[in-house]
């Protein structure tokens, strides 16, 4: 046998060797209501006096213009309850975060405050009355309560910093008259919030569980990581960090199931605009603002384009709507594909946390074209636990052919900063980068080959 004979059969045997370790993925067709063309159907409003906050949660979720039926039923119709105060605090919330309805400020407060009373382990309410008493303050234009709404706020949010910490960034986008010094510490509440959802995957038990839940993308807030990214991008903007907004915003479009959501259109243009915007609140930017903020985001981005006020300003439904870009009127969603991936958590995180990215095959160093954040559980289809350590997920990317990789880490700003794992797909004997191809509208299953997570050096 010659010696380039020789070279060629070699190399024909190490390539059978590469392609032949790992089964090849599957394919099928997505379901909906991952893959969905036509407009969703609505659920029935649930009327249950005995679950009344379930009511609340439906009319923001699916349609804000059924508001006052809402209102008038729990004042007139739900019995005198903790549970019906507590839905009154959150019902008067959503009016007045996107409906203007400042006139409920009062009873609202009312409510929170037996419902705090009631539920004293819920550390939710206590900020969000908290966020109402900044409101009264900051529309009557008293600047020493204003000041004082934030120190009250901060403090509301130690009792939860992982969730609760962001209503002082929340208040602070919704604030034009906030200093520069003022935006700041929006940003680095919102960074503090990151860090200490990033420490909760060493925690095990019912609390912190429920708290990572809430991190995530959950039923809900089905879109509640690309509302936050688009929220902190406005930040970024207002400090004149348009680089960073950019970074936000790309993350806000690629996650999980923005493929569907109904802001994507406004959120592309501020991100293709970033740089001209930047600093300025002459664009009314701000998604979690009633004044100069959100306001005219209904005519611009959304109440055009065919949602006809199911949808508010983005206060609240930006996370927590249920609709989606087919629902309305000539609408559609982004034509995605789909990985479902399996892979296997640290065992020092009993709560994980992942972030999974789709990387194209031409530059795997280049940006990412799609992004699995958390365990999603918008629908049963999105993820879920296997066993111990072992987790399913699915994660969206725009057609192609690309490489999956992941990471997983501490709070940048605790203990846990050093505390790093990754995991990527590989192949082969030489554990070369393996790169798969995602179709629109199907599910690309790569379970066969779990990807398991090592400690970076």
């Amino acid at each position: 046998m010659n010696s380039t004979r020789s070279k060629s059969l070699c190399a024909i045997f190490v390539g059978f060797l590469l392609t032949s370790c790992q089964p090849a993925p599957s394919f099928s067709t997505a379901p909906a209501p991952l893959a969905q063309p036509e407009a969703s159907t609505i659920p029935d409003a649930p009327r249950d006096t005995s679950e009344p906050f379930e009511a609340v949660l439906w009319t923001l979720k699916y349609d804000l213009r059924t508001f006052d039926d809402l209102w008038s039923w729990l004042q007139n119709d739900v019995p005198d309850s903790a549970a019906r105060h507590r839905a009154i605090g959150v019902a008067g919330l959503t009016g007045i975060a996107e409906l203007s309805r400042f006139e409920l400020a009062d009873a609202t407060l009312t409510s929170l405050d037996q419902a705090i009373a009631a539920y004293p382990n819920d550390p939710r309410l206590p900020l969000w009355a908290s966020y109402i008493r900044w409101v009264k303050a900051y529309k009557s234009g008293d600047a020493p309560a204003v000041a004082a709404g934030y120190e009250d706020l901060e403090a509301k949010g130690q009792l939860y910093p992982s969730f609760t910490l962001f209503g002082l960034t929340l208040a602070i986008a919704a604030d034009e008259n906030a200093t520069a010094e003022r935006v700041q510490q929006g940003r680095d509440a919102y960074d503090r919030v990151v860090s200490e959802a990033g420490d909760l995957q060493f925690e095990a038990g019912v609390v912190a569980a429920d708290r990572m839940h809430r991190t995530a993308d959950f039923d809900s807030a089905p879109y509640n990581l690309s509302g936050t990214q688009a929220l902190i991008g406005d930040m970024h903007l207002r400090a004149g960090d348009w680089e960073q907004a950019q970074v936000a915003y790309y993350t806000a479009l690629h996650t999980n199931a923005a493929y569907r959501w109904p802001f994507r259109d406004e959120v592309q243009r501020r991100m293709e605009n970033a740089e001209a915007l930047a600093g300025s609140m002459e664009d009314e930017l701000g998604f979690g603002a009633l004044w100069n903020g959100a306001r005219n985001v209904g005519e611009r981005g959304i109440q055009e384009e065919g949602y006809g006020g199911r949808i508010g300003n983005g206060s609240c439904t930006l996370c927590h709507t249920a609709l989606r870009r087919s629902d309305r009127a000539g609408g559609h969603d982004a034509a995605v594909g789909f990985v479902r991936l399996r892979y296997v958590a640290p065992e020092e995180t009993p709560n994980p946390f992942p972030v999974f990215v789709a990387l194209p095959e031409a530059n795997p160093d280049s940006i990412p074209a799609g992004f699995a954040i958390g365990q999603t559980s918008v629908t049963p289809s999105w993820g879920e636990q296997v066993d111990a350590r072992t987790y399913d997920l699915l994660m969206p990317a725009e057609p192609g052919r690309w490489f999956i990789a992941g990471q997983l880490f501490g709070g940048e700003l605790g203990a846990r900063a050093n505390d790093k794992w990754e995991t990527y797909l590989a192949k082969g004997l030489f554990d070369r980068p393996r790169f798969i191809d995602v179709r629109a509208g199907e599910i690309t299953d790569i379970r066969n080959v779990p990807l398991v997570f090592e400690r970076e050096d």
